[in-house]
């Protein structure tokens, strides 16, 4: 892979982080707007596991299928 290639496919992945992000904040706010206090437990529960992914995968100690993974249960 060229450093170009590479460089490219980090700036993706990072585009992709903040956009998970971006979501998982907008989906934990039209969710505490409309839910119950045990449905806004539960979101705030799969949020924080959300971000924690994302945070140890910026910082190396995580892998894309755990990312994944927060993705897909958050679904």
């Amino acid at each position: 892979m060229t450093p170009e290639n590479r460089q490219a496919l980090i700036n993706w992945h990072r585009t992709e982080l903040y956009r998970l992000e971006q979501e998982a904040a907008d989906a934990l706010v039209n969710e505490l707007a409309n839910d119950s206090l045990l449905a806004q437990c539960k979101l705030l529960k799969d949020t924080v596991g959300i971000v924690s992914a994302v945070k140890h995968f910026r910082a190396g100690t995580g892998s894309t299928l755990l990312l994944a993974k927060h993705a897909v249960d958050r679904l």
